[in-house]
């Protein structure tokens, strides 16, 4: 990309590693491609991502950081979607992947941007199943990231 030096960049972007990485660059040695940056990050950014922040070029030029809790697709008024339809259909197949895991907690982010969005607060609930931790899992992911959402945003 081509260097305005002088103008402020607005970025829009998913709290991940790989962002954050990106932003940085963009402000590494004496040229930065921007004077100022303003992120939005579409859900929470979490301990280690500040950390990493803190200490990358970009932490001079930060005017604005932001979470907007956006990591949902909003399809009709009263419908919204994760946007994993594929992936979730393969977490419920026997032997699902390793990152499963993961898969949970981003899927709980995106329950959480969505709850804090309408100003909700849920009661969790889950169906139990002899065969099948997921709907359990889901539900503690769920519930601990509501909760430290509380914790932190006592209004």
């Amino acid at each position: 990309r081509q260097p305005y030096p002088t103008m402020q960049a607005l970025y829009f972007v998913s709290p991940t590693n790989e962002s954050f990485d990106l932003i940085g660059r963009d402000f590494e040695g004496n040229r930065a491609t921007y004077r100022e940056a303003h992120i939005l990050a579409t859900g929470r950014i979490s301990d280690e991502l500040m950390k990493r922040l803190a200490s990358s070029p970009a932490v001079g030029s930060i005017k604005t950081l932001k979470e907007v809790y956006l990591d949902y697709l909003a399809l009709e008024s009263r419908f919204f979607s994760l946007g994993v339809e594929a992936t979730a259909a393969a977490l419920l197949h026997p032997g699902a992947p390793t990152g499963a895991l993961a898969l949970l907690d981003r899927a709980a982010r995106q329950i959480l941007a969505a709850c804090v969005t309408m100003n909700e607060m849920p009661v969790v609930r889950y169906q139990r199943s002899d065969r099948d931790t997921l709907p359990r899992q889901l539900a503690e992911y769920v519930q601990d990231a509501l909760q430290r959402y509380v914790d932190t945003n006592k209004d």
